[in-house]
């Protein structure tokens, strides 16, 4: 009997040793971001002049902006394949689509956001666009997605004595705040199981030498937010975090391209209306996963 036991056990173990194993390789990555970020003072940039204009909660990003129509010719099923001449107007007629649910929306919040939407039996889009040195974040399981939008100007570094990072972001995923921040631990069921998919979009260095080499604008806050989605769902797996060369909205031709391109847009898809249910992740021109 107890070597039955021991042997259901073993799975479960060696399950547990391979997370413990990924996440700490995950983080010594990060963390050679970290030292080069100090040793450089990329962090430094929060206080002072950078060479692009700190995206935050602004008049500028608030104004609904009128952007052409563009034809969509599409077929109606949510998830036909996706040509690359056809992905900057899918993108961005979906994700302007009333019908998609805003990770942000500048019309209705100028703080921190977080949601969750249960995907069931109805087609689901969650969307973003005009991320520009914000930080986002899309957690994927079969039952689920979790968004949120971390503002790059209310997140990150010392202000008055206050960890804008601590406040502002890891208070947030454990308690939230309504009406515009659902708490990571909110939708703990069923988000917390080895099935879940973490993907965070955060911004390369402002330093094209550095950005070349992989590291984050905010390389020392990374590593946080990992251990932070950890404390929160121990279950899943190692997180997927994919550095973007940001924007600057302050420059008039940067600011067309976040509007008329597929730079800074996110969109997720789901669709159960098949035999299988099916879903899939685009971050700019990249998909980050799909299950068709």
């Amino acid at each position: 009997m107890r070597l039955s036991s021991g042997r259901a056990l073993l799975p479960l173990l060696l399950g547990a040793l391979f997370y413990a194993l990924s996440f700490a390789r995950h983080v010594d990555v990060l963390r050679q971001s970290q030292n080069v970020a100090r040793k450089h003072n990329i962090l430094a940039a929060r206080a002072g002049p950078t060479c692009r204009s700190v995206c935050g909660a602004n008049p500028q990003n608030s104004v609904r902006r009128q952007i052409p129509e563009i034809p969509n010719n599409l077929v109606a099923r949510v998830l036909d394949p996706i040509s690359n001449d056809q992905l900057t107007t899918y993108l961005i007629n979906t994700i302007n689509d009333l019908g998609t649910t805003k990770i942000y929306d500048p019309d209705e919040s100028q703080t921190n956001t977080a949601g969750f939407t249960r995907l069931a039996r109805r087609v689901v889009r969650v969307g973003l666009r005009r991320l520009c040195g914000c930080t986002a974040m899309v957690i994927v399981h079969p039952k689920g997605v979790y968004y949120a939008h971390f503002f790059e100007d209310q997140s990150h570094g010392i202000e008055d004595g206050v960890d804008l990072f601590q406040v502002k972001v890891l208070d947030l995923l454990g308690n939230g705040e309504k009406p515009f921040f659902l708490s990571l631990g909110s939708a703990r069921n069923p988000l917390n199981s080895a099935e879940t998919r973490v993907y965070i979009m955060t911004p390369l260095s402002d330093d094209p030498d550095l950005a070349a080499r992989g590291i984050f604008q905010y390389a020392e806050d990374i590593p946080r937010l990992l251990q932070g989605i950890r404390d929160i769902l121990p279950n899943v797996l190692d997180p997927t975090v994919r550095g973007y060369a940001a924007l600057d909205h302050e420059i008039k031709e940067q600011n067309d391209e976040l509007d008329n391109s597929f730079r800074g847009r996110i969109l997720f898809e789901y669709d159960p209306t098949g035999a299988v249910p099916q879903s899939r992740l685009f971050f700019e021109d990249q998909v980050m996963f799909e299950q068709l």
